[in-house]
């Protein structure tokens, strides 16, 4: 073999030696991140799993119910999953269905109604929250003075926005339950640029006609 075929074989073999370092460096770095990715997640898988144990069955097992609107009077009106109702505010272009129970299960599914009582007429403040990335993303495009209509099978509810604002999720957005009127609030996640804060719209109930 000829000198300059012994250079090129040379220089063939350190260039196949340098991409197997670069592969076997890539594999490596790559099994270690994963490793470390499983690491850091079972602290926090633990933690979710003891919060919730901690929860009531009944919040914990919710399962949905699509068939109906329950009445306020009815045994399944504070069940966990029912679908109490519908929310829609036409200006902004929000439509969805009401769940009764504050919790991820009832917001997979639309919005999740947190007053103890299936009763929007009960004359107290009424509270629904649901996701910004869902059924409430264009809840954040609602300006005051918009008509909010809930309806369920006890009737329809009418409210008019009277104020809109993004408040840090620490905060209490409310005082007072005492007052007839509709509260609703999005909740964005942890990569929004709103993260760390609710999106929330209050409401005052409409009594006789809608101007």
């Amino acid at each position: 073999m000829s000198g300059e075929k012994r250079r090129k074989k040379h220089k063939s073999n350190i260039f196949q030696d340098y991409i197997k370092y670069i592969l076997s460096f890539l594999i490596i770095a790559l099994a270690v991140f994963i490793a470390a990715i499983l690491i850091a997640m079972k602290p926090v898988t633990q933690q979710v799993n003891k919060i919730e144990n901690s929860l009531n069955m009944q919040v914990r097992d919710v399962v949905i119910n699509d068939s109906h609107y329950p009445s306020d009077d009815s045994a399944s009106a504070d069940t966990y999953g029912d679908k109490i109702g519908n929310v829609t505010i036409e200006n902004c272009g929000l439509n969805c269905d009401i769940y009764y129970g504050s919790n991820r299960v009832s917001m997979r599914y639309g919005a999740g109604f947190l007053n103890d009582k299936n009763d929007f007429a009960s004359g107290k403040m009424s509270v629904i929250k649901g996701y910004d990335e869902t059924y409430f993303s264009s809840l954040k495009y609602a300006q005051k003075g918009d008509i909010v209509t809930v309806t369920t099978n006890n009737g329809e509810y009418r409210y008019r926005v009277t104020d809109t604002k993004y408040i840090d999720e620490n905060t209490q957005a409310y005082q007072s339950e005492d007052i007839d009127m509709l509260v609703l609030y999005s909740i964005f996640s942890d990569f929004s640029d709103h993260a760390g804060e609710r999106f929330y719209v209050f409401a005052d109930k409409i009594i006789g006609e809608v101007e």
